[in-house]
């Protein structure tokens, strides 16, 4: 079923350049990037502020004493990461390897590619953000469940962007208050 509905929109999308860049052809290529877990694509697909934002969240870890920073440093980035490596990512890498990291816990992968995913609708909000609901009929743990997911994007000159993915944020914020940095 999830194949049918990406060949459909895809259709749809070569048809109507209009919906090409829509904020409900976003979320189709964002849920398809969740599905591939291709994090970098999400990160590619994320508006720029959005992502300095997030880079710019972790500045605490340069004002944690030095085993405290390395533990941030390897948590987030791996066991060879140093504060040169990290200063060296682009906001792109620091938040595809934090969704990386974010969605290990929660395989959201498995549940979209097992189930049937569909735009409900749109919500306009200020400042040119719109939510798109996504409705995702699926299976947990043998039970036929439904799953709801709000994609957040922002107009960017002539298309939209995705915002920051809350589970990147609260990861964040969570090591923040663990470390103890203010």
């Amino acid at each position: 079923m999830r194949a049918a509905l990406g060949v459909a929109l895809a259709l749809l999308v070569s048809a109507t350049p209009a919906f090409a860049n829509s904020p409900e052809a976003l979320a189709v290529r964002f849920l398809d990037a969740m599905i591939a877990r291709d994090y970098q694509a999400v990160a590619e697909l994320t508006h720029p502020d959005a992502l300095r934002e997030v880079r710019e969240s972790l500045g605490f870890i340069p004002n944690l004493d030095e085993r405290k920073q390395k533990v941030a440093l390897t948590g987030f980035f791996g066991p060879d990461a140093t504060m040169e490596s990290f200063g060296a990512l682009s906001d792109a890498e620091v938040y595809a390897a934090l969704m990386t990291l974010a969605m290990t816990k929660d395989d959201w992968a498995t549940l979209l590619a097992a189930g049937d995913s569909r735009v409900s609708g749109t919500v306009a909000d200020a400042d040119d953000v719109v939510r798109v609901l996504v409705q995702i009929d699926t299976v947990m743990q043998r039970v036929d469940a439904t799953l709801w997911m709000v994609v957040s994007c922002r107009r960017a000159n002539d298309r939209y962007l995705l915002l920051a993915r809350e589970e990147v944020e609260f990861m964040v914020s969570l090591f923040k208050k663990a470390s103890g940095a203010t």
